[in-house]
């Protein structure tokens, strides 16, 4: 795989710089005290509160049916690269070897994306702030990056709750 070589805004040439100067760059998941999380879409803010037990099941469920499309687009990809080895080494009837049908994997990825996306349409629904929530056609890319969802969902499920002032203890008992 090639590197990709990654310039900084500032250090671009001004004409190349122009192109992006009413880009926001603020895209961003900041995690706050009590489970709270912000999203930042360009110049929208969306804020998430910690689900409930109800919709923390069905969030949870849906990041079990990401890692399923995950194993299975993985045993794929290890299929595929033994296959490559074995013909490497030579192999005397290629009709013996099984076939492998690579657009397979394109459709993984799309079911990949598509159930990342749905995690984030049920995050939104069940627990925005103040029910804002952004379009689904405006998603940005990086909603499909699974270890970002699996963060949010820690955050929830580590975060104790906000405390209020202790209780007086009955003297009485």
């Amino acid at each position: 795989m090639t590197d990709i070589e990654v310039t900084e805004l500032e250090d671009l040439d001004p004409d190349d710089a122009a192109l992006f100067e009413n880009e926001p760059d603020e895209d961003r998941v900041q995690f706050v005290k009590g489970g709270r999380v912000i999203v930042r879409i360009g110049e929208a803010r969306y804020g998430l509160r910690r689900p409930k037990f109800g919709p923390y099941t069905k969030l949870r469920e849906q990041v079990e049916a990401v890692f399923d499309v995950l194993s299975e687009l993985s045993e794929l990809k290890e299929t595929m690269k033994n296959l490559r080895e074995i013909t490497e080494g030579g192999v005397e009837d290629l009709e013996d070897l099984p076939e492998i049908d690579t657009s397979k994997i394109d459709q993984l990825s799309d079911t990949l994306a598509a159930t990342a996306q749905e995690w984030w349409s049920v995050a939104f629904e069940k627990c925005s702030v103040n029910d804002d929530r952004p379009d689904e056609d405006e998603y940005p890319v990086w909603f499909t990056e699974i270890a970002l969802i699996q963060h949010v969902m820690t955050h929830w499920r580590s975060s104790p709750l906000v405390r209020g002032k202790p209780q007086p203890q009955d003297p009485a008992g």
